[in-house]
């Protein structure tokens, strides 16, 4: 069942992630649907939850190809913008995108949770406070949610909004329904295959952990699922992996099980039960946060 992935949370590559995102980066736009709506329907939402607010000085995390930081610019042109990135050819594409735009963003290529594991918010990089600190489907891949977010909330103004995208549990429940499947079939022990995410009660936790709701803030949550088409299993998978993020579980039991035999049956599996017209299904959780 598809809330069972939460249980199979394994520790990211951060290695592998940049890697991906640098080789994949040219091509990003022309796969990430759903990336794009959901920076286009949290604008939406923050537009919807403060009418009026004409944000200042704004903080993007994981910016991708500027999608986001596209948006950002035309509604509050007048504001200070900082983005960071794990990837410098994504940074590099958002400064193609943006065009002369670019020169009056601030840019910084790094890890955004090692910012605050190496102590660094407050050593130059990011010393000014924000009144909006943004992020669209960057979080799933945090290492350590609740003390990255922590971080930055220090860097958020007293009345300022903090608002990010991310993918819920069950995202690609379909695939990890039919690994599950096969595997039982060959009669192999299951490992968790990709990337599992975190639910709302999780989200929940980390900001009401943080001690910040009980100064009058508070968190709230929203999500919907969306059913994307594809020709093909191997389409599918093609689409996922040139957005950047493939398989950067980094976990070589999982890469070294998915045998031709193994990846022949749930692909199989998947076709079977998961078939739409023209092609199969897959199911993107996307969630949305906005604290204030």
């Amino acid at each position: 069942m598809p809330n069972e992935i939460t249980d199979e949370m394994v520790q990211l590559n951060k290695d592998l992630v940049r890697k991906h995102f640098n080789r994949h980066a040219h091509e990003y736009d022309q796969y990430a649907i759903i990336q794009a709506e959901m920076a286009n329907q949290l604008m939406e939402r923050i537009q919807l939850y403060c009418p009026q607010k004409e944000f200042l000085n704004i903080l993007e995390i994981g910016c991708g190809t500027g999608i986001l930081s596209e948006l950002l610019r035309k509604k509050w042109g007048a504001a200070k913008l900082t983005v960071i990135d794990i990837s410098a050819e994504m940074i590099r594409q958002t400064k193609l995108k943006l065009g002369e735009t670019a020169s009056h963003i601030r840019f910084i290529t790094i890890d955004a949770e090692a910012l605050v594991e190496q102590g660094d918010l407050d050593e130059g990089k990011l010393v000014e406070p924000f009144d909006l600190i943004i992020s669209n489907a960057a979080f799933q891949w945090f290492q350590f949610p609740e003390q990255t977010i922590k971080g930055y909330l220090q860097k958020l103004i007293p009345d300022g909004l903090f608002a990010f995208t991310t993918f819920g549990p069950k995202t690609f429940y379909e695939l990890h329904e039919s690994f599950r499947a096969a595997e039982t079939l060959l009669n192999i022990t299951h490992v968790p295959h990709g990337q599992a995410f975190p639910d709302e009660v999780f989200w929940n936790s980390v900001f009401t952990g943080t001690g910040y709701v009980t100064h009058g803030r508070q968190f709230a949550w929203s999500q919907y699922e969306q059913i994307m088409n594809y020709p093909n299993v191997r389409d599918f998978l093609n689409s996922v992996k040139r957005v950047g993020a493939g398989n950067a579980t980094g976990s070589q039991e999982a890469n070294a099980r998915v045998s031709r035999p193994l990846f022949s049956r749930m692909e199989s599996y998947y076709t079977e039960h998961f078939a739409v017209e023209g092609g199969i299904r897959a199911t993107y959780d996307v969630g949305f946060g906005i604290f204030s």
